[in-house]
């Protein structure tokens, strides 16, 4: 099966869903009646505009329902993005559980679970790379000095 592919608006509509604690089938059936209102008290980008969202999935014709059940892989992601993603995904937050300097995170402390699904994410444009520390990471940009 081939891995669901989306863009940052779907993909950070879905991990911001996630972050309510809800179980998946509740988030799915939530976002298929477009019942927004379960998650506004208890996710973690509470201003997010949900209906947007939603209709860009549906413009964009993205797999969002495989996506939460099955993971998924983005698109495209830039330095925020990322950063973005590991906050909502992992709970990570810039320099108290991570450095960065320039395109380059550093001492990313992940459980291997974790890792795994964080490289499965990214890895069309970034690399997930051991640090030089056991059970820290380092992330950085797979193609340089392209232009």
């Amino acid at each position: 099966m081939n891995t669901i592919r989306l863009s940052m608006p779907v993909a950070f509509f879905i991990e911001n869903c996630l972050t309510s604690g809800l179980p998946l089938e509740t988030i799915i059936d939530s976002i298929k009646q477009q019942q927004f209102s379960i998650f506004k008290d208890n996710v973690q980008d509470k201003d997010m505009d949900f209906n947007e969202r939603y209709q860009v999935a549906e413009q964009l014709g993205e797999d969002w329902e495989t996506a939460v059940k099955s993971g998924y892989e983005l698109k495209w992601l830039h330095l925020n993005g990322l950063k973005k993603l590991l906050n909502f995904r992992f709970k990570k937050v810039a320099d108290t559980d991570y450095l960065q300097d320039g395109f380059v995170i550093s001492s990313l402390k992940l459980k291997q679970a974790e890792y795994e699904i964080l490289s499965s994410m990214i890895n069309s444009q970034w690399n997930v790379l051991d640090d030089t520390t056991e059970g820290t990471y380092k992330i950085e940009l797979k193609f340089k000095n392209v232009m």
